[in-house]
């Protein structure tokens, strides 16, 4: 396969996510977005972003086309960032995984 890693990170957590799973591994201009429902890997895909409004911005997308609910939804990060957190808190409980 072309991205062993996402594969071996799905097999292992993707379990553990009870509810719709927003993982997110944030770089300085993208960040990979691996979504999951039900304990199944839905979408892999990768943004650009310039701000946290535009990550805002493509997490709603996501969750409007698969037709998922908000309030079930939970952004797990690889690591903390007060700014983007604080942005983000209001739209979804946020974790991390570091």
């Amino acid at each position: 396969s072309k991205f062993p890693i996402i594969r071996k990170f799905a097999a292992r957590f993707s379990d553990a996510f009870e509810q719709n799973a927003l993982v997110i591994f944030p770089t300085q201009n993208h960040f990979l977005l691996m979504l999951f429902s039900k304990g199944e890997l839905l979408v892999v895909n990768q943004f650009e972003y310039h701000s946290d409004a535009d990550m805002l911005y493509y997490l709603l997308n996501v969750i409007a086309q698969f037709e998922l609910n908000i309030e079930e939804s939970v952004l797990y990060f690889l690591y903390s960032d007060n700014n983007r957190d604080n942005f983000l808190k209001s739209y979804f409980p946020i974790r991390h995984l570091l």
